[in-house]
């Protein structure tokens, strides 16, 4: 009887001891783990500097963001505010973009590599970037890719040319036919408005402007609001003699609110300009042979 109750009374003692043998063997794992972790991990001071990248021009171009991930993965860690880092990256963009243009304004082979590039780029990211590269650099190669994007069969790259023409010029009468061609055909609604956006008033001989006008004028009857509003406001710029005042009128009463906003002010723009002087009036000067063109306001 008095041994089985010593081995009673020794159970619990041995179950303790166990169980801090256990948690010791844990931590002396977990020790080993960390110092090995340590060893194999370079220090801060051993991390060596980021260094310039020396690449060519026709490298960036060919891949026109490398140098901002080659950048950030040379860079030492730091520890600096998360906004502080985003406009780090923001900078770096920018130089890249400045150097890019600079190098395809001045080089014509260097522009045909960024175009080459946009045309072959499937990142959706990069390809706006370098879209937006481009727009800025009003060149005959530029213009050629955005009256090839404006006139394809798939519609997101019409959306992209027209965008292009959009920002870059519709001084070119080739430019304005092809927006005039897809204000013509086309189908789809966002396209439309593209083309409706790079539509922008300039100086061109009466027929032209009395032609705009009137696809401006069927415009204004499409089913989607949108593009019927769009069209309405571009009335209002390219209308200068008051043609469409009587669609306009009917348009003032349309059931949706922001077409019937657009009709009231588009009418209130055209009777001003009436009101006012017109902005070019058929003369005769010297012999009579002089061109005259209208401007919209």
């Amino acid at each position: 009887m008095v041994k089985i109750s010593a081995n009673k009374a020794a159970r619990p003692l041995l179950i303790s001891c166990a169980t801090l043998l256990a948690f010791a063997g844990l931590f002396w794992a977990w020790c080993a783990l960390q110092a090995e972790n340590e060893m194999n991990t370079p220090s801060m001071s051993s991390t060596p500097h980021a260094l310039k990248d020396g690449s060519s021009a026709q490298n960036d171009l060919a891949n026109p963001w490398s140098r901002e991930s080659a950048s950030a993965s040379s860079q030492p860690e730091r520890t600096i505010a998360p906004n502080a880092s985003d406009l780090d990256k923001r900078a770096l963009n920018m130089d890249i973009a400045r150097d890019l243009r600079t190098s395809a304004v001045a080089d014509a082979a260097a522009l045909r590599v960024l175009v080459h590039r946009y045309d072959t780029e499937r990142d959706p990211h990069e390809r706006e970037m370098i879209k937006a590269l481009l727009s800025t650099i009003n060149q005959p190669e530029v213009i050629e890719l955005s009256k090839r994007l404006a006139t394809s069969s798939d519609a997101e790259k019409r959306r992209d040319g027209l965008e292009l023409i959009q920002r870059l010029s519709l001084e070119s009468a080739d430019v304005r036919n092809v927006v005039k061609q897809v204000l013509m055909a086309e189908q789809m609604p966002s396209v439309l408005l593209q083309a409706l956006s790079a539509l922008k008033p300039i100086a061109v001989e009466p027929p032209e402007a009395r032609e705009i006008v009137a696809q401006l004028n069927s415009l204004s009857y499409h089913a989607d609001a949108a593009v019927r509003r769009q069209s309405i406001l571009r009335l209002a710029q390219w209308d200068a003699n008051g043609e469409s005042a009587e669609r306009l009128t009917q348009l003032s009463a349309d059931q949706v609110p922001e077409v019937r906003q657009a009709a009231v002010f588009a009418l209130t723009q055209i009777k001003m300009r009436k009101d006012d002087a017109k902005t070019v009036q058929s003369s005769t000067i010297g012999d009579g042979k002089e061109s005259v063109r209208i401007v919209p306001r």
